[in-house]
Parts: C-alpha cells; structure tokens; sequence
C-alpha cells in the first residue's frame, strides 16, 4: 500500500510529478486556446506519452528515488493524505488547492489517482483499490472547485462515503 499511496509527488511546488505533468498537458495541442487545462487533459497526455514511449506503471514508479532540489526530500513515499477530485476540474485549481493545504510543508505526500494510477492498465479491482488507498491514508482530502464539480461524480462521492465513515474528510 505505501508503494501506491506515494503517489503523493503532487503537493510539491514546481518539482517532481507537477511539472512533469503540467508539461506533458501543455504539449497538448490548442490546450490554452481552449480555456483551463483539466486533470483529464493532462491524464490523456501522460498517456498519450506512455504509449508513444513504451513506458508502463503509474507515474510515481518512475519517480522512485528521486529528491526535491528545494527541499532534498524524497519526491514519492507513503502518503498522508489521498485526494478526491474530479477530473473535469481545473488542473492548475487543482495543485493550488494542494499547495494550500501543505500550508508551506512541501514534503507532504499525497496520493493522486493521476500519478499512483497507471493509466494504461486499470486496476482488476478499482473499488478494492480505493478501499486501500482511503483506508491507508490518515486524512481524505476533497478537492472542491467554485462548481463542486467532484460532487457530481459517483466515484468522488464513494471516496467521500468511505473517508467520512472512517472519520478522515477535509474539505479544500
């Protein structure tokens, strides 16, 4: 569960699984032409990539080992905190909301379906793997936009039943 739960790269500022990501969505063509850049858009991308190069495994894996140069803190390991959020949401809302829940400790790990997940191959058992990943963490944190997007949903909304049952929701 560790290995997976640290997908956690996203709460850094301007390292590690971020900027990989943003750069990947930003390669994909006419994105800003056609206003915020959603977690999906960059999602596709990371695929598109991973095809393209052969590379399998989520994003983390291939993160395994590498250090912040703001900090010198490990980029991936066990998370604190997985995060529920939709995926038509804004990206850049997104990592904000993550930034201002690290409250400036840029080691927090969290875990992000994005990057712990991989996108070329789902899990056989998706519910099984939330399960872990909600159960694993010691905070849930969902991630809400000005629309309260996640709230429509039913995959956010299982994460949001599972974590407030187990007494582990935030809401950012």
């Amino acid at each position: 569960t560790a290995a997976v739960a640290g997908a956690a790269a996203a709460a850094r500022s301007n390292v590690g699984a971020i900027d990989v990501a943003a750069g990947a969505g930003e390669a994909e063509a006419g994105a800003e032409a056609k206003g915020p850049q959603t977690t999906r858009s960059v999602a596709q991308a990371l695929k598109r990539s991973a095809k393209e190069t052969g590379i399998e495994g989520p994003l983390v894996g291939r993160l395994e080992g590498e250090t912040s140069f703001v900090t010198g803190g490990d980029v991936v390991g066990p998370a604190e905190v997985h995060v529920a959020h939709a995926w038509d949401g804004s990206f850049a809302d997104l990592t904000a909301a993550l930034l201002k829940d690290a409250a400036g400790d840029l080691d927090r790990m969290y875990s992000i379906d994005l990057f712990s997940t991989d996108l070329l191959t789902p899990p056989d058992d998706p519910i099984g793997t939330v399960q872990r990943l909600v159960g694993g963490a010691s905070k849930v944190l969902l991630v809400l936009d000005e629309d309260a997007l996640a709230l429509r949903r039913l995959w956010v909304l299982f994460e949001v039943l599972l974590a407030h049952d187990a007494g582990k929701l935030r809401v950012c």
